[in-house]
This record gives C-alpha cells, sequence and structure tokens, in this order.
C-alpha cells in the first residue's frame, strides 16, 4: 500500500511501497531537484543503523531481503526535515 508525505515536507509526497515488503523496498519522492539534499537511513529496532542511500534522485530501491523478519525503521531527510516511516519485512 501506499503512504502519502506528512504535511511538513510539502511539496514532497512519499510512497513507500511495497509495505510490508518480503525483500524489495521501493521509495519514491516527488518534486526533488539537485537543489535539495535527500538521504533514506534504514535502522533496526533497536537503533542500529542498517543502509544509507542517497535519494537525491527521487527514487530508490532498497534491498532488504539479508534482513531478518521484523520491524524497522527508516527515515528520510529532505533538506533539513525528517520524517519517520514503519517498514515491515515478512
Amino acid at each position: 500500500k501506499n503512504i502519502s508525505a506528512v504535511p511538513d515536507l510539502r511539496p514532497h509526497e512519499i510512497q513507500i511501497y511495497p509495505n510490508p515488503t518480503e525483500g524489495d523496498l521501493n521509495v519514491s519522492i516527488s518534486n526533488i531537484s539537485n537543489d535539495n539534499q535527500a538521504a533514506i537511513t534504514l535502522y533496526d529496532i533497536s537503533g542500529r543503523l542498517l543502509k544509507k542511500e542517497d535519494a537525491t534522485t527521487g527514487r530508490v530501491n532498497i534491498d532488504i531481503s539479508g534482513v531478518a523478519n521484523g520491524i524497522y525503521i527508516m527515515q528520510i531527510m529532505i533538506d533539513e526535515k525528517v520524517t519517520t516511516w514503519k517498514i515491515i519485512k515478512k
């Protein structure tokens, strides 16, 4: 299912799918330009950093097939604004 952004990240709309995922996670961020700083970080539930990806292209595919099933925390930072998402690996 698709999830849209919280209001303070407008004009950027964020979609993360599929969630729950079996390993491939697609992140789409609208209205990203070279002027934006954008990054995606994925943490396990204890706060350990698992992945960090540059998101300035607006489309990122993250492979989490190598991590155990469970709940993960994804942070998306655009410029100085951060939003947090719950990711379920099944």
